[in-house]
């Protein structure tokens, strides 16, 4: 049987998508000749809700019957984009985001998705539910240390909010230019 390497996560509009590829821009402009961050590519940014991981194909049709279950009771609602952090922090980044206010809608969702994928035999997330848009990976500190100063210098623009109207049930696949995501299948919120 196949593995599938896949991930549960909710689309952003195409121009989020815009905005975010011109903030990452003005930060490469910033991070002098940074060769160990590894850029997103904007089309491929999503906000993941569950990193499944490797999966027998077999078992796709069994998460989307558990994704069905975990939105069935979700109302559509509006997503605010704002503010950009790091993961571990803002001051030595080894990942650089865009934030996502974490409302009641999300919160649910996220809950949702993580007790069904429990259920069928997944873990559940240790470190907790932290939603965000991952702009780039940082390998050197002295890089991370440049774009985090770099940050002072940019407007990073005001809250961008859109609807969150469905979730989407990928599979990725690594590639010399990075992962394609394919959807395996997109499950609509209550309208």
């Amino acid at each position: 049987m196949e593995k599938l390497r896949t991930f549960i996560a909710i689309e952003l509009p195409d121009k989020l998508k815009k905005r975010l590829k011109m903030l990452q821009e003005e930060l490469k402009k910033n991070s002098g000749n940074a060769s160990k961050i590894s850029w997103a590519r904007p089309e491929t940014i999503h906000l993941t809700l569950k990193f499944i991981g490797d999966i027998d194909g077999g078992k796709a049709q069994e998460i989307t019957e558990g994704l069905k279950k975990a939105a069935e009771n979700v109302k559509a609602f509006n997503i605010a984009v704002q503010g950009v952090g790091g993961f571990p922090d803002l001051k030595n980044p080894r990942v650089l985001w865009v934030g996502i206010e974490e409302g009641a809608e999300l919160k649910t969702l996220y809950e949702n998705i993580e007790e069904r994928m429990e259920a069928l035999g997944f873990e559940r997330e240790k470190r907790g539910f932290h939603p965000h848009l991952t702009l780039c990976r940082i390998k050197n500190p002295q890089d991370g240390k440049r774009l985090s100063e770099g940050l002072k210098n940019i407007k990073t623009g005001g809250t961008v909010n859109f609807p969150a109207e469905s979730i989407v049930f990928f599979k990725s696949e690594l590639g010399l230019n990075g992962a394609i995501h394919t959807p395996l299948k997109q499950i609509d919120l209550k309208s």
